[in-house]
C-alpha cells in the first residue's frame, strides 16, 4: 500500500511602512504622512479581507462530474477537497457524487488542492488541482471602498476505472552514480516511481493545472505507483490495461563521492574525496550546465613529495635614500591661444600652469631656484599680446580725405630693433590727415588686414616695447597687454632636486605663476640588515623598487632591481651582480667602496620589497601514464622545480595522492648535482625509480565518462492486458552543486 502527500504553501506579503521626520516638518508634510498611513491601513485591511473571503470559500466554486469508462455518471461515490490555508489551518470538504455523478463544493480556497475521489467499486483516484491565484477583477470587485465577490465556478470531467479493470506491468531497473570512484553503479534510495493519467482519465477541466493520478489508499492492486528497491534498483508498476498513461521519473538529489583537485577553480594542497551535493533527473539535462559542473575530473592516484630546504634569510631591506642632483630637463611650455588653466607638460618634470599673469607691457623675468644645490639654470618666457591702445607723435598728413590706410604695429626687441607684430585701418579725416582722433578709432574698430579686435598676437620673442607707424610720415606708440604664452629652458644648469620658477617685471599687474608638481631624480640607497630575523645563506629572489612614474602620476615596480655606480655610471643587477652574502648572514655589496643610485627617475622617495627566495621546495608531478596496469610506477612524468637552498641533495617520497586512496611500496631516488661553494646542494633534477610498490591508480575517479540521465520514452504509454514493459532508467553522474574544475 502507497500514500502520497502533497504539501501546499501559502506565503503572506507584509508590507511594512517607513517614515522619517526632520525640522522642517511642516503641517503639509504632517497630513501627508498621515494620508499615507491611512491609505497603507486601508491597503493591508483590504488584502486581509480578500484572504479571509477567500479561506471562507467566497470566490471560487468546482463542480466535478465523475464518470465511467462508458461516460455515464458514477453516483454515490465520495469525493473530498483538501486545502492549506494561509491562516495556517487546513480546509478539508466531503460531499458525495449525484446520480449524474457531480460533485459540488460551493466554496473552494484558490491555491494548491489535493480532490480525493473513492467508493463504490472503483480504482480511487487523487487530483492535484491548481485554482491559481486571487485576482481582481477575476474574483472580486472593489467598489467605493467596498470588496464584492465575484465567485467563479471551475470545473472537470473525469473517469474512474473498474476494480476490476485488467491490468498490465511496466517494470525495469533504475541506476544511478553516487560513487564515481568506484567501477560498480549504485541504486537509488526512497526513490518512487508514479503513472499520470490525466491525458486519457481527464475529460475536460477549466483548471490550466490539474493532474491524475491513480490513488493507493486501501488498493490492494497498488496501480500506477512503484518503489525503487535501494539494494537491487528494480522496480515493478501495474498498470490499468488500455489507459493511456506518461512515467513519471522523479528527480533526485543525493551525495555524490567524487575525487577532485581543484575547487572553484583552485587549485587544492592535495588531491581529496568528497562526498558533494548533486543533483540527477529530467530537470537536470547536464547539458544545460557548464561542464564545470557536470566533468568527472581526471586526478592521478599518485604523487611525489620532496623535503623542504633550509629556512630561507627574512629581513633585509634598503633604506636612507636620498635623492641625487640633476639638470633641470629641457622643455618648451606652450600652448597658443588656446591656454586652458590648468596646464600641465609630461616629460622628465611636470609643470602646471596655475596663472598666465596680466598687463605685461614688456617681457618679464624668469627665476629658477631650488631647494638644494643646484645652479645655472636659466629659463626664457614668451608672452601673447592684445593691443587696446596708441598714442600719436607724428601726425599723418597730405593724405586723401576718407581714405583708408594700414597702420603697422612693430614690437621692439631685446635691441629696440622694431619687428612687425600686427596691423590695423586707420581713415583719413577731411583734412587728409590721420591724427590721434582717427588711430584711436582704428584701433578700437579693430579692422584691416590680419587685425581683429580683442585678438591675441603670440611673439616668441623679447618685448621691450611698442611702436606704430602708417602713411602720411606718421608715427607713434602702442600699448599691449601681455600675458604668458611660452617658457622654455634656456639653460638646465646642474645638482637640481626641487626647482621652482619665479616671474617678475614686465609692468604686470599679476604675475605669471608656474608649479612644480614632479620632478624627478635618481635616489642613492644604503642596505639595511638591522631587522634580519633569519640569517641569509642566499640572496633573495628580486629586490624591487615601487617609485613614481614622471609625467604619469603612476606608480610602477623596477623589478629588475638594476641599480648605478655613481662613479662608472654601470648598471647591473644588484641580486645576481651587486650584492652576496657574508659570513654573518648579511647581504653586503660585494664591492665595498662602491655606491648606487637608482637606475630610475621619481618625484617620490621609492619604496622597496625585498622577495623572500632562497629556500624552495622541489616538486614534480605524475600523471596516468606513470602508472602501470598492475598498479606499480614506472616513471616521475616531470620535475617542475629543481628547488633552491638544500644543503644536501633533494629526498623523494613516492605516495598515494589522496589520503585514503589505494597504493604503496614505491620509492625514488634523486641522482646528480653538486655541492656549491656556497653550501647549497644545486641538484640537476636527475632521479631513479628503485621500488615500483604496488596497487596505485591511474585515476581515482574510475567512472571516467559522466553520463547524462537516459531511459525510453515515458509518454504516452498504452499497453494491452497481460503485457510487460521494460523500461530501465539511468540517472547518469548528474550535476554537481561545486565547481571541482
Amino acid at each position: 500500500m502507497k500514500q502520497f502527500k502533497f504539501l501546499l504553501l501559502m506565503l503572506l506579503g507584509v508590507g511594512l511602512l517607513a517614515t522619517s521626520c526632520d525640522d522642517d516638518f511642516s503641517e503639509e508634510d504632517l497630513l501627508n504622512a498621515q494620508n499615507d498611513l491611512v491609505n497603507a491601513r486601508q491597503d493591508s485591511i483590504k488584502a486581509q479581507n480578500v484572504a479571509a473571503l477567500n479561506e471562507a470559500g467566497e470566490l471560487v466554486g468546482f463542480q466535478l462530474k465523475v464518470v465511467d469508462t462508458d461516460g455515464n455518471g458514477v453516483e454515490g461515490l465520495t469525493v473530498t477537497m483538501a486545502a492549506s490555508l494561509g491562516s495556517g489551518g487546513l480546509d478539508e470538504q466531503t460531499v458525495t457524487t449525484n446520480a449524474a455523478g457531480l460533485a459540488l463544493f460551493n466554496r473552494v480556497a484558490i491555491g494548491g488542492n489535493v480532490i480525493s475521489v473513492s467508493g463504490g467499486s472503483i480504482i480511487p483516484a487523487t487530483l492535484n488541482a491548481d485554482f491559481g491565484s486571487i485576482q481582481q477583477g477575476v474574483h472580486y470587485q472593489i467598489v467605493n471602498g467596498v470588496i464584492i465577490p465575484t465567485p467563479v465556478t471551475e470545473s472537470a470531467i473525469i473517469t474512474v476505472l473498474g476494480a476490476s479493470a485488467a491490468t498490465a506491468t511496466v517494470q525495469g531497473t533504475v541506476t544511478i552514480e553516487t560513487d564515481v570512484t568506484n567501477t560498480t553503479t549504485e541504486f537509488p534510495t526512497g526513490v518512487a516511481l508514479v503513472a499520470d493519467f490525466d491525458d486519457a482519465l481527464t475529460q475536460a477541466s477549466s483548471l490550466a493545472g490539474l493532474t491524475y493520478f491513480l490513488a493507493t489508499n486501501d488498493n490492494v492492486l497498488d496501480l500506477g505507483s512503484a518503489d525503487v528497491d535501494a539494494t537491487t534498483g528494480a522496480y515493478s508498476m501495474t498498470v490499468p490495461a488500455g489507459v493511456q498513461f506518461d512515467l513519471i521519473v522523479p528527480n533526485v538529489s543525493a551525495t555524490q563521492r567524487i575525487a577532485v583537485s581543484r575547487v572553484n577553480n583552485v587549485d587544492l594542497d592535495r588531491p581529496e574525496y568528497l562526498d558533494v551535493a548533486t543533483n540527477f533527473g529530467p530537470s537536470w539535462n547536464i547539458f544545460n550546465y557548464s561542464s564545470d559542473f557536470y566533468n568527472i575530473p581526471a586526478v592521478v592516484g599518485v604523487r611525489t613529495v620532496f623535503n623542504a630546504p633550509d629556512p630561507a634569510g627574512e629581513g633585509f631591506t634598503m633604506g636612507s635614500f636620498a635623492r641625487v642632483g640633476r639638470s633641470i630637463p629641457t622643455f618648451t611650455f606652450q600652448d597658443g591661444n588656446n591656454f586652458t588653466l590648468p596646464n600641465e607638460i609630461n616629460t622628465d618634470i611636470v609643470l602646471q600652469v596655475t596663472n598666465l599673469g596680466s598687463g605685461y607691457t614688456t617681457t618679464p623675468t624668469v627665476a629658477v631656484a631650488d631647494g638644494g644645490t643646484g645652479t645655472g639654470a636659466t629659463a626664457m618666457a614668451y608672452l601673447e599680446w592684445m593691443y587696446t591702445s596708441a598714442t600719436v607723435t607724428t601726425v599723418g598728413t597730405g593724405l586723401v580725405a576718407d581714405n583708408d590706410y594700414t597702420v603697422t604695429i612693430n614690437y621692439l626687441d631685446e635691441d629696440s630693433n622694431p619687428i612687425f607684430a600686427d596691423n590695423f585701418t586707420a581713415t583719413a579725416n577731411g583734412s587728409g590727415e590721420i591724427g590721434q582722433a582717427e588711430i584711436t578709432a582704428g584701433i578700437n574698430a579693430g579692422t584691416g588686414p590680419g587685425f581683429e579686435a580683442n585678438n591675441w598676437d603670440e611673439i616668441a620673442d623679447e618685448v621691450t616695447g611698442f611702436e606704430i607707424s602708417f602713411a602720411g610720415g606718421g608715427d607713434g606708440t602702442a600699448v599691449g597687454m601681455g600675458r604668458l604664452e611660452r617658457i622654455f629652458m634656456v639653460d638646465t644648469g646642474d645638482d637640481y632636486t626641487s626647482p621652482t620658477f619665479t616671474f617678475s617685471g614686465g609692468g604686470a599687474t599679476t604675475q605669471a605663476a608656474i608649479s612644480v608638481l614632479q620632478f624627478g631624480t635618481q635616489w642613492t640607497f644604503a642596505l639595511d640588515n638591522s631587522g634580519n630575523t633569519v640569517p641569509y645563506a642566499l640572496l633573495p629572489d628580486d629586490i624591487e623598487f615601487t617609485y613614481l612614474e614622471v609625467g604619469t602620476g603612476t606608480r610602477d615596480n623596477f623589478t629588475s632591481g638594476s641599480a648605478t655606480n655613481i662613479e662608472t655610471g654601470s648598471s647591473s643587477d644588484l641580486t645576481s651582480t651587486l650584492l652576496t652574502v657574508d659570513g654573518s648572514g648579511n647581504i653586503v655589496y660585494k664591492d665595498q667602496t662602491a655606491s648606487y643610485k637608482t637606475s630610475f627617475f621619481s618625484d617620490e622617495m621609492p619604496s622597496v620589497l625585498v622577495t623572500k627566495g632562497g629556500s624552495i621546495q622541489a616538486v614534480a608531478s605524475m600523471d596516468d601514464g606513470d602508472v602501470n596496469e598492475d598498479g606499480s610506477i614506472n616513471d616521475i612524468d616531470n620535475i617542475d622545480e629543481e628547488g633552491e637552498g638544500y644543503t644536501a641533495i633533494p629526498l623523494i617520497t613516492i605516495e598515494p595522492s589522496a589520503v585514503g586512496a589505494p597504493g604503496s611500496g614505491a620509492t625514488a631516488t634523486a641522482t646528480g648535482g653538486n655541492l656549491l661553494a656556497t653550501g647549497e646542494f644545486n641538484w640537476n633534477g636527475g632521479w631513479e625509480i628503485t621500488n615500483g610498490g604496488t596497487g596505485y591508480l591511474p585515476n581515482l575517479n574510475q567512472a571516467v565518462d559522466e553520463r547524462n540521465y537516459s531511459f525510453p520514452s515515458v509518454s504516452n504509454i498504452t499497453l494491452r492486458s497481460g503485457d510487460t514493459r521494460v523500461i530501465d532508467i539511468d540517472f547518469g553522474t548528474g550535476v554537481k552543486g561545486v565547481d571541482h574544475n
